[in-house]
C-alpha cells in the first residue's frame, strides 16, 4: 500500500528477514528509533509493526520514540501490532515469577529470540538470571542463599530438557 515498512526486531532473526524480503527495498529492521532517517526525507507513508517475539514494553517504546520523531514528517503513520500473544502472555508470567523469587532459570536454545527476551526480562528485574540450555550447566553455586528458584522456558525447548534442569535442581537442592 505504499508504506516504507519498519520492523522493530532483529535483523538477522529468519522471521524478521522474511518480513523484509516480502516489503522489498522499502523496509528495514531496527529495534533504535533513533537510528531511522537520520537524513531527510522521511517516507510519506510509515508502517511499523514488531517482531512476535520481542516485548510489548520495548514496542510500545519504540512506537513512541518513532512517532514522536516523524509524525510531523510522515503523512502518515500506521502501527501494527505483531507480537505473537501467547509470548507476551509467557514474558509477563516469566516477569511475575522473576519478582517472587531469588534466581530465575531460563532455559532454552541461546540462538532462540524467543528465550533471549525471557532473560533480558527477568534479568532486568535485577533478580539474578541464568540461561541455559543443559541441566550440566547448572552450577551449585548459584542456589547458595537461595530459598526460591523460578524457572522460565522458551516456547522451542523441549520438555525433556525442562524435565531434565528440573530434576538436577532438586538433586542440587536434596544434596544441601
Amino acid at each position: 500500500d505504499g508504506f516504507f515498512v519498519v520492523v522493530f526486531g532483529d535483523a538477522d532473526h529468519p522471521e524478521v528477514r522474511g518480513v523484509l524480503g516480502w516489503a522489498g527495498k522499502r523496509s528495514l529492521a531496527t529495534t533504535d528509533a533513533s537510528t531511522l532517517f537520520a537524513s531527510p526525507p522521511v517516507p510519506p507513508r510509515l508502517g511499523i509493526l514488531s517482531q512476535t517475539t520481542q516485548s510489548p514494553g520495548r514496542f510500545a517504546a519504540f512506537v513512541n520514540q518513532a512517532v514522536e520523531r516523524f509524525l510531523a514528517s510522515a503523512r502518515e503513520v500506521r502501527v501494527v501490532n505483531t507480537i505473537c500473544d501467547a509470548t507476551a502472555k509467557h514474558q509477563e508470567a516469566a516477569l511475575e515469577l522473576a519478582h517472587q523469587v531469588d534466581l530465575m532459570l531460563v532455559i532454552g536454545d541461546r540462538n532462540s529470540a524467543n528465550t533471549r527476551r525471557l532473560a533480558e526480562l527477568c534479568t532486568a528485574t535485577r533478580v539474578p538470571t541464568h540461561h541455559l540450555e543443559t541441566a550440566a550447566e547448572l552450577a551449585p553455586a548459584w542456589l547458595d542463599s537461595c530459598r526460591r528458584v523460578g524457572i522460565t522456558a522458551g516456547a522451542s525447548t523441549p520438555d525433556e530438557v525442562i524435565d531434565e534442569v528440573t530434576r538436577r535442581l532438586e538433586e542440587l537442592n536434596h544434596d544441601r
